[in-house]
């Protein structure tokens, strides 16, 4: 299931839905999609493989910009993922909450090219984010003062930075269990950030980052 679709081809073509099948269709015409801008200001949750909460996609020059209101929340479940992005400009801007049922299996944001030569993300998170994040291309990653980011067992930002000026956690796995958060990436750490790590003096277990880059 969907939730919320917002796509501009130019060309034709775009997002076909019959019965319980998705696929993307090329169309045969000349041109290019336009500016895309999702505003969340209700609560969306999906659930299945393949389902997404928000999917914005823009084919050309513009860019898709998603925005997540506070007090509101994207999640996704049972193989889902919250939000999908596709474009060559991409803007995620959370005041809410993006994430997901299980951390091991469902995906919190996902932001492509979908064939684009130059993919360019920013993402600007003051609410909450859980769950697995994939980012292709060069990507713009705040962590501000006061947000959130409880990551799954990866996050994948590629040879960018996380600037965390907030609290970064792991939950690769759900419930209290503790396992490693792999990041493909590096991180700064601002006067204000905080890394949470979890440890199990019991079983002598702790909560790890293993990072990439620096």
């Amino acid at each position: 299931s969907y939730g919320v679709v917002a796509e501009s081809v130019g060309s034709g073509g775009g997002l076909v839905v019959t019965g319980d099948s998705v696929s993307h269709v090329v169309g045969k015409g000349t041109g290019i999609g336009g500016e895309v801008s999702v505003n969340v200001n209700a609560s969306i949750t999906v659930s299945g493989t393949g389902a997404k909460g928000v999917y914005a996609r823009s084919v050309g020059l513009s860019d898709p910009n998603v925005t997540v209101a506070a007090g509101q929340s994207v999640i996704g479940n049972n193989g889902a993922t919250a939000v999908e992005i596709v474009g060559s400009l991409n803007q995620l801007n959370n005041l809410g909450t993006i994430g997901v049922v299980n951390t091991s299996t469902d995906n919190a944001i996902s932001i492509s090219g979908g064939g684009s030569p130059s993919v360019t993300s920013t993402i600007l998170n003051r609410g909450t984010i859980v769950g697995n994040i994939d980012v292709e291309g060069a990507v713009s990653f705040s962590n501000t003062s006061t947000g959130a980011v409880y990551a799954g067992p990866s996050v994948n930002i590629g040879t960018n930075t996380l600037q965390n000026d907030g609290l970064l956690a792991s939950r690769a796995m759900n419930g209290s269990a503790i396992a490693p958060t792999y990041i493909t990436g590096s991180i700064v750490q601002g006067s204000t950030g905080v890394l949470e790590v979890r440890v199990d003096q019991a079983s002598g277990t702790r909560d790890l980052f293993k990072i990439s880059g620096s």
